[in-house]
C-alpha cells in the first residue's frame, strides 16, 4: 500500500518520482538476479537505463538495479567515446 500511495498522492510534490519508485522494496524480487519467469526462464532486460537516466544518483541506481555498474559503464563507453 505504501507504494500505491506514494504512486497516487494527489500533490505532485507528495509523489514518488518515477526512478525512486523503481527503488521501492515493492519490486526487490526484480532485482534479484535469481528471479526467474514461470517458465524458468531469466527475466528480460529490465534495469537498461538512458544517458539522461544514468545520470541520476548513483546511490539510487546502485539500488534499483543489481547490474548498476555494468549498465552504468557500458552506457558510459557508448556516449563518452
Amino acid at each position: 500500500m505504501d507504494f500505491i500511495g506514494s504512486t497516487l498522492a494527489y500533490a505532485p510534490d507528495r509523489r514518488i518520482k518515477p526512478l525512486e519508485g523503481c527503488g521501492h522494496s515493492f519490486f526487490d524480487e526484480l532485482r534479484d538476479e535469481r528471479t526467474r519467469l514461470p517458465n524458468g526462464n531469466p527475466l528480460p532486460p529490465l534495469f537498461d537505463f538512458t544517458p539522461n537516466e544514468l545520470s541520476s544518483s548513483p546511490d539510487l541506481l546502485a539500488k534499483v538495479s543489481w547490474n548498476f555498474h555494468y549498465s552504468f559503464w557500458a552506457a558510459w563507453d557508448t556516449f563518452h567515446d
